[in-house]
């Protein structure tokens, strides 16, 4: 076990119509105990999938308050990124919250204001996709907000993995962005999260494209594993 991506404090999340649960506060020392570290998804303080956007104010308060449960929880140490949003690319609502790029900044924002140390990954989206990167990263940039960890999903086969993380790597050089690492938090399609053939190829590509981590996507499963 190496690290998993957990619901934020407070999570209202209903995986598969299930109550919330996996609380990424409550599940630390578990985590903890088997050397494992934590990404803290913070969308899931919502209850629906796709989010059920409020507001920017009722977003911001919301923030305020899953940063400062984890600030207070001193205990916990295995905390590896904030996670500001889920695949953007669909469930970002852009004609209530704007843009996900200027989005995505305001919310960097103001999780730095309130922890300057914690590292921040995104953009989480979906699917690889060269265009959405280069935009993000190109106004990241502008906007001192680059993520710290890299983080976009492989739901469609592990056959593109080598050449999405040769892309991005090409990316950051010709936006002279510093490298950083890469985690896939959401690999293998609901057909084969539980098909060891499928799976071991996933692994296979991730480990040799340089992928600092993967956790297997939620999908219809009960947990979510790591390589």
């Amino acid at each position: 076990m190496n690290t998993l991506t957990q619901p934020a404090p407070g999570v209202g999340q209903k995986p598969n119509g299930q109550p919330p649960g996996g609380d990424a506060l409550l599940v630390a020392p578990q985590a903890d105990r088997v050397g494992a570290a934590e990404i803290i998804r913070m969308p899931d303080i919502y209850p629906d999938f796709p989010y059920g956007w409020v507001s920017w104010d009722d977003w911001l308060a919301k923030v305020d308050t899953m940063v400062r449960a984890r600030l207070a929880a001193t205990t916990v140490s295995n905390v590896q990124a904030w996670e500001l949003w889920n695949e953007p690319d669909w469930t970002w609502n852009t004609s209530a919250a704007g843009t996900w790029n200027a989005g995505w900044v305001r919310t960097f924002q103001k999780v730095r204001s309130l922890d300057t140390v914690t590292p921040i990954a995104g953009p989480g989206y979906s699917a690889w996709n060269q265009s959405w990167m280069s935009s993000f990263l190109t106004y990241a940039k502008a906007n001192n907000a680059v993520p710290d960890v890299m983080v976009w999903h492989e739901l469609s086969g592990p056959s593109g993995i080598a050449a999405h993380v040769a892309a991005y790597r090409a990316l950051e050089t010709s936006l002279g962005i510093t490298a950083r690492p890469i985690v896939i938090n959401e690999y293998a399609m609901t057909t084969e999260v539980d098909v060891p053939g499928s799976v071991t190829s996933y692994i296979a590509k991730l480990e040799r494209a340089g992928v600092q981590t993967a956790q297997r996507a939620f999908g219809t499963s009960t947990a979510r594993s790591t390589v």
